[in-house]
């Protein structure tokens, strides 16, 4: 039985509809799920957080392969999951979180494989992206976000995520374009498929890098001296100190004429170690 009338299936046994609202595109094309099983480079000894299970079908394909921790918001989908994942759960294979990604305090996984509504796309990666423990994250989102992700300094999507995934992770763009067919009902646009994995000799920043990025790209066409200073009101609650101390540490940046645009993730880290260290 194909994907789309096991949906079908589950749409009909269990009285639901996609929610515009809530995001949901539901895979409903085997051989993307199995592209991103074969993305994720699975061992039985991985804990796999998957962000939106929906009905199941990638989960599925992970519990073959790896421990899942999996969450999901919407009740009826927790019901679908409960009713076709019992054994797994009661196996401690698969842990099921109800409730919102946002609200979840996150642990005991080392990658995440996940189909997310794409209006969380931006909250998942920030989130995500300076943790430690998470050497490998697959993901398909809306190919124009990929495009942000990925983006190398001097090219206009590069922005505050583009450095902070290209400062802790490589990227590799496996098919950028995944056509709405590939999803039930059609996304408004292709989407893609991208992997990151950590680097292994990247230092572990201090808290306060995504807000020291966000802040800099406020004014990313100004040269970095001048977004330094724009975005010192931005930060001085952070750093606690001074903006004489501010300019002080900020005069022996060696790249500060550079435009913020064309600072590479490993100058801004620099940057981000000379004001809060």
């Amino acid at each position: 039985m194909n994907l789309f009338t096991q949906l079908n299936h589950l749409m009909h046994e269990y009285s639901f509809a996609p929610s515009r609202k809530m995001a949901q595109n539901f895979v409903i094309d085997e051989l993307l799920v199995q592209k991103i099983v074969a993305a994720a480079r699975l061992k039985k000894t991985d804990h796999v957080l998957e962000i939106g299970c929906g009905t199941g079908f990638l989960t599925e394909e992970l519990l073959k392969n790896s421990h899942v921790i999996g969450i999901e918001l919407d009740s009826t989908f927790c019901k679908i999951l409960n009713d076709r994942f019992g054994k797994e759960i009661g196996g401690k294979k698969f842990i099921l979180v109800e409730g919102s990604f946002s609200n979840i305090e996150l642990s005991g996984f080392n990658k995440v494989v996940s189909l997310p509504p794409y209006n969380l796309s931006s909250e998942i990666l920030f989130r995500l992206a300076s943790m430690p423990e998470v050497e490998l994250m697959v993901f398909v989102f809306q190919r124009e976000f990929v495009a942000k992700c990925v983006a190398q300094e001097g090219f206009g999507e590069y922005g505050a995520l583009s450095v902070l995934l290209g400062y802790y992770y490589d990227s590799t763009v496996v098919d950028w374009d995944i056509s709405p067919e590939s999803f039930f009902p059609k996304p408004a646009s292709f989407s893609s498929l991208v992997v990151f994995s950590r680097k292994k000799k990247v230092q572990h920043l201090k808290p306060g890098f995504e807000l020291f990025l966000k802040s800099i790209f406020r004014y990313k066409n100004k040269k970095f001296s001048n977004a330094l200073q724009k975005a010192y009101p931005f930060l001085k609650k952070q750093l606690g100190y001074d903006k004489k101390e501010f300019d002080l540490r900020a005069s022996k940046l060696g790249f500060a004429e550079e435009k913020a645009s064309v600072v590479s993730p490993k100058q801004f880290a620099q940057a981000f170690e000379t004001f809060y260290k």
